[in-house]
């Protein structure tokens, strides 16, 4: 930072001086400089796992066996692309990211009931295309904002997998 009183850089060079003698000093410069942290592991398979939810309960949800069927090879597919994410992730963090899902994904299949006993098979499928919109655009945003190099290849066949899915599913309405 520049000194108005010296005319210089008194107080970046001072801390440089110090920051060199000292290496914790300089771990805490580094962490205090670090960008806010991108999308995670867990927030891919949290939404991979969403979708697996999803698939199911629309599945049960649904009158026509026809698209029961569909909607079961759909969430087979995500199923997969969810195990591909999961061996790539480190095997001692593969444990903390077991679960049901996300919390709001939850209220959705709630909603989707709700639908399901008032509107039929036209409303759940429109409730899963709205879901798959939002996947689809946060796998995008995930992309962007820099996934883990690892999860990467994974994160564009999921991309590929919804976008598919959206075309499918857009069939039925």
């Amino acid at each position: 930072m520049f000194d108005h009183r010296t005319g210089g850089y008194a107080r970046v060079e001072r801390y440089e001086r110090e920051s060199m003698s000292d290496p914790n000093l300089t771990m805490a410069a580094a962490a205090v400089a670090m960008p806010a942290p991108g999308p995670n592991a867990e927030d891919f398979v949290q939404l991979l796992r969403d979708g697996v939810n999803g698939y199911t309960e629309t599945a049960e949800l649904v009158e026509n066996a026809e698209l029961r069927t569909t909607l079961h090879e759909l969430r087979s597919e995500r199923s997969t692309i969810l195990g591909k994410a999961m061996r790539t992730i480190d095997p001692e963090y593969r444990a903390e990211l077991d679960g049901d899902g996300t919390v709001s994904a939850a209220l959705h299949r709630t909603w989707l009931e709700v639908k399901a006993a008032v509107a039929g098979d036209a409303s759940v499928i429109k409730a899963a295309i709205n879901a798959e919109e939002y996947a689809e655009a946060e796998i995008g945003r995930m992309l962007d904002a820099g996934l883990p190099e690892d999860l990467v290849l994974t994160a564009q066949a999921a991309l590929d997998q919804v976008r598919a899915s959206l075309a499918e599913l857009n069939a039925w309405v």
